[in-house]
């Protein structure tokens, strides 16, 4: 697909970014997104690589392909957000099951203050990891948070202003990359982001953990999915990439995790930064890229 979606005559595109290896996510995705919000009046685009979702709501839901072969996720990303002509673009990941019926007044209101305040370049639409209120708007439902390297732009459910995304956006990131800068990048744009209160219902209820979670981790399904699909009559091929084992594979840890453990590791990551040095260097050198 390599034209604009004209067709949407709403100025809301709900975005569900993914690849073809989680093609079997979309789904029971897809399916729980309309059991939690039945009437739903906005059209769902999933962004992928070569495959075409052709599920039951098939006549819902658009794909956009890469026009490339083996480009980053930023490029694809920002490729498909050009295809779109929406003003505003519901960023979700694939695996991010909704269990709650989605608080669609919160979901309302978030669009109405973007619609009337331009300022207002993302609206974080669950329960943050930082509540942190840098005073510069507050109402019953939202207040606008900081941005740091500990509250940042995260790949959560987020409604975006679609240009103030694209200049979020560096073609040579992956994912978790776009997560770690976008934040640099955010500081200096004339927008600002708000958060969803946890006073109120959670507009968007999903549950991403690693042991009693759901989703996908490390390429593979987390066991607690079997038991949500099935309680809603969700039939899905876990074949394809087996379910993870709790027992023998740790969870994914970022770097402030492992920064944190005794002498031992401690002296192994000196260690490992004077033998990486190299790698190090390159490793900085796409810092620079993404921040500047």
């Amino acid at each position: 697909m390599d034209k604009k979606i004209y067709n949407n005559s709403s100025d809301i595109t709900i975005l569900i970014s993914s690849c073809d290896l989680y093609q079997d996510a979309w789904e029971p995705f897809v399916k729980l997104f309309y059991i939690q919000w039945n009437d739903c009046p906005y059209p769902l685009v999933i962004n992928s690589e070569k495959t075409i979702y052709k599920g039951e709501y098939s006549k819902n839901v658009e794909t956009i392909c890469s026009d490339e072969e083996d480009i980053t996720w930023s490029k694809r990303f920002r490729s498909c957000l050009e295809k779109i002509d929406t003003e505003f673009v519901l960023f979700v990941l694939e695996d991010y099951f909704v269990q709650k019926k989605v608080a669609v007044d919160v979901f309302e209101h978030a669009h109405k203050l973007m619609k009337y305040n331009k300022s207002i370049g993302m609206a974080a639409l669950s329960y943050g990891v930082s509540n942190v209120n840098d005073g510069k708007f507050e109402d019953e439902f939202f207040f606008s948070r900081i941005i740091n390297e500990k509250n940042k732009i995260w790949c959560r459910i987020n409604l975006y202003r679609r240009d103030y995304l694209l200049n979020l956006i560096r073609d040579h990131e992956n994912i978790w990359e776009f997560e770690q800068y976008a934040s640099y990048r955010a500081k200096k744009l004339p927008c600002f982001i708000i958060q969803q209160k946890d006073t109120i219902p959670e507009c968007f209820s999903f549950y991403i953990q690693y042991e009693e979670g759901f989703g996908i981790s490390g390429r593979k399904w987390l066991p607690k999915n079997k038991e949500l699909f099935e309680k809603y009559g969700i039939k899905v091929n876990f074949d394809n990439l087996g379910f993870i084992d709790l027992k023998t594979t740790p969870p994914i840890k970022n770097d402030e995790e492992t920064k944190k453990k005794g002498i031992k590791e401690g002296l192994y990551l000196v260690k490992k930064s004077f033998l990486g040095f190299p790698k190090k260097i390159k490793t900085q050198i796409r810092k620079m890229k993404s921040i500047i």
